[in-house]
């Protein structure tokens, strides 16, 4: 794990930064170890979880990931020249993030998760059934899964796709493919979530 994340904040930037170049018009989201980005993703602060689970210094030491994760994270917020902005999910975690590193050198702000009601809605009584027939063999009592994304092996999502001989769907119809091998690629399986292709699927589970 070590390697892997140092290789990505290193090597990983420096690839990251020349696909970047080769892309001028391109707004490039960061969510992870790469220093590279006009927005990077803030998904919590090392330091203070160690805070958070007490004896944080000792935290610190004990597994080496930490300290080179809290000396990356120091030149990805105080310097100007990697990320234009900061986006924090709450602002517990914008507090954090300025506990931590003080002076936050990018613009930060908070943009919480949630549904964008003009794309999103509840399915209608026609495409709850239509959802339904394309679940052969569920009955109406039965209870169904669905999962929007891509990131299957970490959600532990791969293990129970049609576990007990239940149907598994894609939707939009001719949108999802499967494969047997776990990986970036293959992880495109993952259904395109347009706002037809969730709403229909949404009513499928009661």
């Amino acid at each position: 794990m070590l390697a892997r994340v140092v290789w990505f904040s290193t090597v990983g930037s420096v690839l990251a930064r020349r696909v970047a170049r080769r892309n001028p018009g391109a707004v490039v989201v960061c969510h992870n170890d790469a220093l590279v980005g006009d927005v990077y993703v803030n998904h919590g602060v090392v330091v203070e979880a160690m805070r958070q689970r007490g004896q944080p210094l000792v935290r610190l030491v004990r597994n080496p990931l930490h300290p080179f994760t809290v000396a990356r994270d120091a030149v990805r917020y105080r310097s100007a020249r990697v990320h234009q902005v900061v986006v924090n999910l709450t602002a517990a975690d914008d507090a954090a993030l300025r506990r931590t590193f003080r002076k936050v050198r990018p613009r930060s702000v908070v943009i919480g998760n949630g549904v964008d009601p003009e794309r999103f809605r509840p399915p209608t009584a026609d495409e709850r059934g239509t959802a339904r027939d394309r679940l052969q063999g569920l009955a109406d009592d039965d209870r169904a899964v669905l999962f929007v994304g891509h990131e299957f092996d970490p959600q532990g999502v791969a293990a129970d796709r049609g576990r007990r001989g239940r149907p598994t769907v894609d939707y939009p119809p001719g949108r999802g493919r499967r494969h047997s091998r776990p990986g970036l690629r293959d992880r495109a399986f993952a259904r395109r979530a347009t706002s037809r292709g969730a709403a229909a699927p949404v009513g499928a589970g009661r």
